[in-house]
């Protein structure tokens, strides 16, 4: 099969090829969590809203410029505050789920870029916690990227 230009498409079809979002397991539109990210909501975010350690939970609820020029988009943003005062404490989550292959190798979901970016992100916004999440047979491990 012989690639169409951008222009041989449009002659056929008569509208401009649609883009695409990257490939995900679940929601597809921004905002909507995919399964793993759902899994962690439920499993970690709710309980701890239950608890009163966060007051609100939004999927994909900022966006970071970094210095470099890079941007990046957090899973999930929790906001709580502090007991004993009434400043708002702000995590952000980013989620990934890590399998093995049937050579015994680990893979992850996610690319190592995610983790560049939110490691990126931590040291340029020091008043922010990054939690870094993994989903490995069934258990979470969450790591603070944070300098603090």
């Amino acid at each position: 099969m012989e690639r169409m230009t951008a222009t041989e498409y449009q002659a056929k079809y008569g509208k401009k090829k649609p883009k695409t979002r990257a490939n995900r397991s679940g929601g597809g539109k921004r905002g909507e969590p995919n399964k793993t990210e759902a899994k962690f909501r439920d499993e970690w975010l709710i309980p701890k809203k239950l608890n009163g350690d966060v007051d609100q939970i939004y999927c994909e609820g900022l966006t970071f410029r970094m210095p470099s020029g890079n941007k990046y988009t957090p899973d999930w943003v929790t906001l709580g505050t502090t007991f004993l005062s009434c400043e708002f404490e702000i995590n952000v989550y980013e989620v990934k789920k890590v399998g093995r292959r049937k050579s015994g190798s680990k893979w992850e979901s996610g690319s190592h870029d995610s983790k560049v970016r939110a490691r990126e992100a931590a040291y340029a916004f020091p008043g922010i916690i990054f939690w870094w999440c993994e989903l490995e047979d069934g258990e979470w491990t969450v790591t603070n990227m944070s300098k603090r």
